[in-house]
């Protein structure tokens, strides 16, 4: 199953569109050597960087300022963001590998009734102009010695190689292959979430605001299993055990709306839930739904929505740690 056009609703510039196939050769092996360099940190970081992974506990410093492993691995993970996301957006513009996603997008997922409307989608803009941030905001200044900072580098690294792949597989048309990469996708990007320590700690400036987009992604990498799961069902012939294809779509959406209450109230983060907001509104207002399924779209649209509201959240509040 092809996911949606994560592209439409964004537009680069045409310069960098025309000259970005020139580059394509040299940006891809660069990426292999990132991922090769990220590969060699970690062997090299296997102490303290292994146990810190496993225990969910930061280290301290991973290695002194400017020097050795540490400073690879921050590099890693500024340059594998930066030409995943790159890469993903011309090649998904010029159809590199196959089809465009657009092109694939029209043709594939025409059936899949829990499919939000085509502008839901952009929010892809702020979720990916944050995971840049925070790439960013990791390799310089105080972000290098930042304890959450240093323990998303390794999950941000390897959730923007799924994230490439996915656009590779996805253009060459591997629908159950693509499915399993977005599982990988969504895992590695929970993993960042809470390498993050977003449910626990409470941040200021500029670290809150990039932390904004790391909540999106998760919130709209779960809404996209879902979507990817119905879309993989139908792909290898699921009979719908005798329910009609609106009947399951409603089931879906119950099945997504109690996974987004469950993380919203778990890790007390309205960000998180809004997304599941979003995306039942898009559903519901998606030209030729039937009729069952933008009223269950838009029940569940509200009852996420209250559970953002202020009560809600002052009771939620007082079991977060504060820092900066």
């Amino acid at each position: 199953m092809t996911l949606v056009n994560r592209w439409r609703s964004l537009t680069l510039p045409h310069a960098m569109l025309a000259a970005g196939r020139n580059l394509g050769g040299t940006l891809l092996r660069t990426l292999r050597g990132a991922v090769t360099a990220v590969g060699r940190a970690v062997s090299h970081l296997a102490g303290p960087l292994g146990s810190e992974v496993a225990s969910g506990v930061p280290e301290p410093v991973v290695s002194a300022p400017g020097q050795g492993p540490g400073r690879l691995l921050r590099a890693a993970a500024l340059a594998v963001p930066f030409l995943s996301i790159v890469l993903g957006v011309l090649s998904s513009a010029r159809g590199w590998f196959g089809p465009s996603i657009e092109e694939l997008s029209d043709r594939q997922n025409t059936g899949i009734l829990i499919l939000p409307v085509n502008g839901a989608f952009s929010i892809w803009g702020p979720i990916y102009s944050g995971l840049l941030g925070l790439a960013a905001a990791q390799a310089f200044g105080a972000g290098r010695d930042n304890p959450r900072y240093t323990r998303a580098r390794v999950p941000l690294i390897v959730n923007m190689v799924f994230n490439f792949v996915w656009f590779v597989v996805t253009q060459r048309e591997e629908r159950l292959l693509s499915v399993a990469v977005l599982l990988g996708q969504f895992l590695t990007a929970l993993w960042l979430y809470h390498a993050l320590e977003i449910p626990r700690v409470r941040v200021a400036g500029l670290e809150r605001v990039l932390r904004v987009s790391a909540s999106l992604y998760a919130g709209w990498l779960t809404v996209a299993s879902v979507i990817t799961i119905a879309g993989a069902l139908e792909f290898v012939g699921f009979s719908g055990l005798g329910l009609s294809a609106p009947a399951w779509a409603v089931i879906m959406l119950l099945a997504c709306a109690g996974i987004g209450l469950l993380g919203r109230f778990a890790w007390r983060d309205p960000v998180y839930g809004a997304v599941f907001v979003w995306a039942f509104s898009g559903v519901a207002i998606k030209p030729g739904q039937p009729q069952s399924v933008a009223l269950t779209a838009w029940l569940l649209a509200g009852v996420v929505l209250a559970s953002l509201l202020p009560p809600v959240a002052r009771r939620l509040a007082p079991g977060l740690d504060r820092e900066g």
